[in-house]
């Protein structure tokens, strides 16, 4: 990447994106973005941009109920991470949530799944969410299912 300039533009504004991280039992629910969007064909985690006015409970909680017909309570905040991609810059705020009514529908995602967090490694995922991977695994070793 080219030198920072000391303005502030668009491109490298931080993008702020609340995510749910949404458990039932020792499975984790992500969806796969549709193809033709940013970082097509990669699992994420449910959510999408805090607007403005919005806390990112509000964000996960709106997000949940847009792109998978959940409703959700927004529980414990995680440790926001912040990442530069070729595209911009993206700032997550990971919300632990639980899942009070629906079950999930891909409205908008390509699909959904729920996946033990030990086995998470096994999908594709954008980098800004490797430290979330890192944590999620190390949770699951600690506490195993019984």
């Amino acid at each position: 990447m080219g030198s920072k300039s000391s303005q502030t533009n668009d491109s490298n504004r931080p993008i702020t994106v609340a995510i749910g991280i949404v458990l039932r039992g020792n499975q984790v629910l992500i969806c796969q973005r549709k193809t033709d969007a940013v970082l097509g064909g990669y699992w994420e985690f449910p959510g999408g941009k805090i607007e403005p006015g919005e806390t990112p409970a509000q964000a996960v909680i709106r997000e949940l109920k847009e792109e998978l017909d959940i409703v959700v309570t927004a529980g414990a905040t995680l440790p926001t991470i912040e990442h530069t991609y070729d595209h911009g810059v993206i700032r997550l705020s990971p919300i632990h949530c639980t899942l009070t009514a629906g079950e999930p529908r891909a409205i908008g995602c390509q699909r959904f799944q729920w996946v033990e967090c030990n086995r998470l490694s096994e999908y594709t995922f954008p980098a800004a969410n490797a430290p979330l991977l890192q944590l999620l695994a190390r949770a699951s070793t600690l506490h195993p299912p019984v």
